[in-house]
């Protein structure tokens, strides 16, 4: 009975994922991009990150940018730590990529 609650209990840990896409999409909503930013960062090389949200990073890191970038109401006086990052043509300057992405269904939702 131990042994197969052990087994149990392992294999539910290996299956774990984590929530990526739900908690980035909470981040954003609450206007919190550079933490989501970061959170971003962290799941590149994250074991727990899903691999097709790992695929899309490069997207999602585009998406959050230009959510951000909306709520500045003077792009020369901006404040936070979203935007001392690498600017945004220097993180989507791989024009393959782009083309994958917006080959891609979520691509619509970008713009």
């Amino acid at each position: 009975m131990l042994v197969l609650l052990a087994v149990a209990c392992q294999h539910s840990l290996c299956g774990a994922v984590e929530p990526a896409r739900a908690f980035l999409e909470g981040l954003r909503a609450r206007g919190y991009y550079d933490t989501a930013l970061e959170y971003l960062d962290q799941m590149a090389s994250s074991p727990l990150a899903p691999t097709e949200f790992k695929e899309a990073l490069p997207y999602e890191r585009g998406v959050t940018l230009i959510a951000a970038a909306r709520t500045q109401r003077d792009p020369h006086s901006a404040s936070g730590s979203w935007t001392r990052r690498k600017p945004p043509s220097a993180n989507l300057s791989n024009s393959a990529a782009i083309t994958l992405k917006l080959s891609k269904p979520r691509a619509s939702s970008a713009i």
